[in-house]
């Protein structure tokens, strides 16, 4: 039996965990005797190729890699704007909104939610934070004295 490169092996562990990950298959199932007994007949007795399958915690590894990446390209595919206004009935409201360019590229804007009170609640956690921040900022910039 020939045996895979190194680069095929890693190449294989990808798929494998993209295969897992896209169709909410357990990863155990790469320790399964049935899964186990269909790569083998593929790889060994039809293909004559060694193929050592990768464990749950390769695979997990794996699906978190393809996570991270998947994160950034929507980051880079996504914007997200906020919006936030008070009526004429001095209520205020906050609207959430994604921008993106669907595959003819042309630009779509999704509004996810507005709602009422929340622009309060937000300005108010907002204004805290920052309140922390400036004290943190200003008691580093105070001489620590020495202790006797």
């Amino acid at each position: 039996l020939r045996k895979i490169t190194p680069q095929q092996q890693v190449h294989l562990n990808k798929l494998l965990a993209a295969w897992i990950a896209h169709h909410f298959r357990p990863m155990i199932i790469v320790e399964d005797e049935g899964f186990i007994a269909v790569i083998r007949y593929i790889t060994e007795d039809i293909s004559a190729v060694q193929v050592s399958l990768p464990e749950r915690t390769k695979i997990s590894q794996e699906i978190v890699a393809l996570a991270v990446e998947y994160r950034k390209r929507v980051k880079l595919a996504m914007k997200v704007t906020c919006d936030i206004w008070t009526a004429r009935n001095s209520k205020s409201y906050i609207s959430v909104t994604v921008h993106y360019v669907d595959n003819e590229f042309c630009p779509q804007s999704w509004t996810l939610e507005h709602m009422a009170c929340l622009a309060h609640c937000l300005h108010l956690v907002v204004g805290g934070a920052m309140i922390k921040k400036k004290r943190r900022s200003e008691s580093a910039d105070e001489p620590e004295l020495a202790a006797d």
